[in-house]
């Protein structure tokens, strides 16, 4: 398999493959050399196959799970989209959709001339969009499911606890650190002019809970590519449409490790702005 070769060759950093590059050396280690955690190595076949498979479910439920409930707030608060429509009609080139001419020629003429899309770092300039996004993910953790751990060989403490022994099975979970009333107010409530009223310290304690990637030497490897996805995603489709409700029913999360609506839909209304 082509896993097992060596990493393609690549004249800039830009471009280098990073996660394959890591993959293409650490599986074929990972299924030669037993070891205490792993006695019995898979075949690189299906080793191969079981990381594919977590990449695809990983890049694709959550990042769908996500953009739903931002969408379906959205859908709620027409306000709320004209104050996000308002922010994405400063970016440059315009993500408008020439569908009925919309588009005048001198912005044809620089969208050809420059790029087709935006640059990441000017959608990830826009703070309300930023908000939008943060707050869907703090109320609608694509994975609010516990995060285990197991405590390592030498005796730890976590905050305020006794001493642990080691071999014990530990977790905490994004569904519960996001509704602390005490770092997030009215934490039920979606509200995305949180993460841009309150004081800087208030910010850096709302981001020291925010977990809905994780934290650590764990977290989500494609964290800042899902950001930029969805983004780029919710700015393509304010920047062309208004959505309204037609059918939330069964909208509520699973109690499940990942939590998508229970009914699996949600139909919404677009309307070209």
């Amino acid at each position: 398999m082509s896993i097992a070769n060596s990493p393609p060759q690549s004249s800039s950093h830009e471009t280098d493959p990073v996660v394959y590059a890591h993959l293409s050396t650490a599986l074929p280690a990972s299924t030669l050399k037993p070891s205490e955690l792993n006695p019995k190595p898979l075949p690189l076949e299906l080793d191969t196959a079981s990381e594919l498979l977590d990449h695809i479910a990983a890049g694709h439920e959550t990042s769908g799970i996500a953009l739903t409930y931002l969408m379906y707030e959205l859908s709620k608060r027409p306000q709320i989209q004209d104050q996000v429509r308002s922010e994405l009609s400063t970016l440059s080139p315009s993500l408008l959709c020439n569908l009925s001419g919309a588009l005048s020629q001198e912005q044809r003429s620089k969208n050809t001339k420059d790029h087709l899309l935006p640059s990441p770092r000017s959608i990830d300039a826009l703070p309300f969009l930023h908000a939008t996004m943060m707050e869907t993910l703090r109320l609608h953790a694509p994975i609010p499911g516990p995060q285990p751990r197991i405590t390592p060989s030498n005796p730890t403490s976590l905050v305020n606890s006794p001493p642990l022994h080691p071999g014990i099975r530990v977790s905490s979970q994004a569904y519960t650190l996001h509704r602390n009333p005490r770092v997030f107010p009215s934490p039920l409530t979606w509200n995305p002019s949180r993460w841009l009223d309150a004081s800087e310290a208030h910010k850096t304690e709302m981001g020291r809970w925010f977990w809905a990637f994780g934290s650590g030497g764990r977290m989500c490897v494609g964290s800042n590519f899902a950001m930029q996805e969805m983004k780029l995603i919710v700015a393509s489709v304010y920047s062309n449409f208004r959505t309204s409700i037609v059918d939330d029913s069964g909208i509520e999360q699973m109690d499940a490790y990942t939590a998508a609506p229970r009914g699996k839909t949600l139909v919404l209304k677009f309307e070209r702005v």
